[in-house]
């Protein structure tokens, strides 16, 4: 159980000095779509910082792959655990790929 909470700690304290890291050459006060707050309420994110880079992602990876497989237009078991490593799997390649595209529009 220690172990646990300590990495749980840890985990949150990574992503609270992330929160507040401004990203490098980026003014809070340049309108973008990215930096809206609607947005970054949305995605659960602060806007403008170092956690936005590292939360978006996977965030919209995971909310478009749920929408695919829950309107089956993607045909995955979430119950067999073949399936549940093809769904992370595809999970992680996407929040890679845009994690790419975030960079470069960046």
């Amino acid at each position: 159980m220690g172990s646990r909470l300590f990495w749980t700690f840890l985990a949150v304290t990574v992503y609270l000095l992330m929160s507040i890291t401004p990203l490098y050459g980026l003014s809070p006060t340049t309108p973008s779509f990215f930096l809206s707050p609607a947005i970054a309420s949305i995605l659960g994110i602060t806007f403008g910082t170092l956690a936005q880079l590292g939360i978006t992602p996977i965030v919209v990876a995971g909310i478009i792959l749920e929408i695919l497989v829950f309107s089956d237009m993607i045909n995955v078991d979430l119950e067999d655990p073949e399936d549940q490593a093809k769904f992370n799997a595809l999970l992680k390649l996407l929040a890679i790929v845009f994690g790419l595209l975030e960079a470069i529009a960046w």
